[in-house]
């Protein structure tokens, strides 16, 4: 790949598809692996009559861990092979 390529706007763009990717696919195995393991489908909202407020909480705070752990664990790797391609990080990651 070209450097003109691999400038800091490029990789902003870049590493936010690439978090929204990846976010979007934890998401998708949480709710997945929650509905096997419990039999119900995942609770997103308190409303719906089969989910307590409990279970909506444990639920967003678990998504919400696996979906930052996966984008912090992504982002490192991405950084890294972006560099490795010679390409321009931005200040805050130099």
């Amino acid at each position: 790949m070209s450097n003109t390529y691999l400038t800091k706007r490029n990789y902003a763009i870049a590493a936010g598809i690439t978090a929204f990717a990846l976010s979007s696919a934890a998401k998708y195995i949480v709710k997945k692996s929650y509905k096997k393991i419990t039999g119900n489908e995942a609770p997103q909202n308190p409303e719906v009559k089969h989910a307590d407020l409990k279970e909506v909480v444990l639920f967003s705070v678990g998504l919400a861990l696996v979906s930052a752990t996966v984008k912090t664990i992504g982002r490192k790797y991405f950084a890294k092979q972006w560099t490795a391609l010679d390409g321009e990080l931005p200040k805050h990651l130099s």
